[in-house]
């Protein structure tokens, strides 16, 4: 019987079907089966490498510059280097110049020893970069481990002239050294995350430069930074908020924020804030024009009667469409919601059309 013809065509249909499940391993073993398969498996093997040692950085970058072809494939990489790794060779240093210097970067990660704002100048196309991500997680253990100390990294407004179409600014694990700008020059960020980041000196504002508006703001740190919130809110129009903080406090972080303050904001994330009825009521005053609001965590101490009285009211949040909380109240302790309360609840949601987030 005739061995049936593989249709080349359904190569990247079965990629995609499972496509975040390949690993560097399984591509590089089905690149080897046939000419085709080659061409698809490279565009995904070389799109966003992630380099964690030094060596394999100068491995990378030899390849690519044997083989010019693959250049074009590279939208955007990761360089992780463990800071208890091996010491910095001029081999290595030639290495990076050639892996940041490549054309079309859209998507840069550094972390480890690269947390260093000396590094983003070796980009050679900054006006490409689009998305830029420094890690100062210590990864001579877990990728999760948090440093003993959070290196420093320094931001001026040099950056901000550099990377003229920077959408996105991610900083993880970092001392973050902002220099007061001497020009108004509205950032180009549009999306903003900021996990457990220290701010000294220069606060989020100085960053911002005077932009009138951002997409998202995502601050997660273990102490509260209410006031440094609550300049943010005043100055820029923030469309989408997630705030998460590691220690449970009863201060109320919108306090004082005044309602044309948060007129742009439609979505809200909150974990970690004690929610009673009184910060509540706050965000109902002062984010009128919330669509989408989440609470996770077990501090809420909203009953399940709470909210369907908001849910229900005629004059708060009139524009909600999203709802999400944790099925539960911490009276204290945090106490799960019995049936009849959650289906209360769920009744109160179809009769306004809102949608819960599981």
């Amino acid at each position: 019987m005739a061995r049936p013809e593989f249709i080349e065509d359904l190569i990247p249909l079965i990629l995609d079907a499972d496509n975040d499940h390949w690993w560097p391993t399984h591509l590089a073993t089905l690149a080897t089966v046939s000419s085709a398969w080659l061409f698809y498996v490279r565009k995904r093997l070389y799109s966003y490498p992630h380099i964690y040692d030094l060596g394999a950085g100068a491995k990378l970058a030899d390849t690519l510059k044997a083989h010019a072809e693959l250049k074009s494939l590279v939208r955007g990489i990761s360089l992780r280097v463990s800071p208890n790794g091996r010491p910095f060779h001029d081999t290595h240093l030639k290495a990076l110049r050639v892996l940041l210097g490549l054309e079309g970067l859209k998507y840069i990660t550094l972390g480890g020893k690269l947390v260093a704002s000396q590094y983003l100048k070796l980009i050679s196309e900054p006006d490409d970069v689009e998305n830029i991500h420094i890690d100062g997680s210590n990864y001579c253990g877990s990728p999760n481990q948090i440093p003993i100390s959070s290196p420093v990294f320094e931001w001026d407004e040099a950056f901000g002239f550099g990377f003229p179409n920077l959408q996105t600014l991610r900083l993880t694990h970092v001392d973050l050294h902002i220099e007061v700008p001497r020009t108004l020059y509205p950032t180009t960020i549009t999306h903003l995350i900021l996990e457990h980041v220290t701010l000294r000196p220069g606060t989020i504002q100085h960053l911002l430069n005077g932009a009138p508006t951002l997409t998202c703001l995502h601050l997660t740190c273990s102490d509260p930074v209410e006031e440094e919130l609550r300049m943010v809110l005043s100055s820029c129009g923030i469309r989408c908020l997630h705030y998460q903080v590691q220690k449970a406090t009863c201060s109320d972080p919108f306090t004082d924020v005044d309602p044309s303050d948060g007129e742009a904001l439609r979505c809200l994330h909150l974990d970690g804030p004690i929610l009673d009825d009184g910060m509540l009521n706050t965000i109902c005053f002062t984010f009128r024009n919330l669509e989408e609001l989440i609470v996770m965590g077990r501090t809420v101490r909203i009953p399940a009667q709470g909210w369907v009285d908001l849910i229900s009211s005629d004059s708060k949040l009139l524009s909600l469409r999203r709802l999400g909380f944790p099925w539960g109240t911490n009276i204290p302790p945090f106490t799960v919601w019995s049936t009849e309360e959650m289906q209360m609840v769920c009744d109160a949601c179809i009769g306004r059309q809102i949608d819960l987030i599981l």
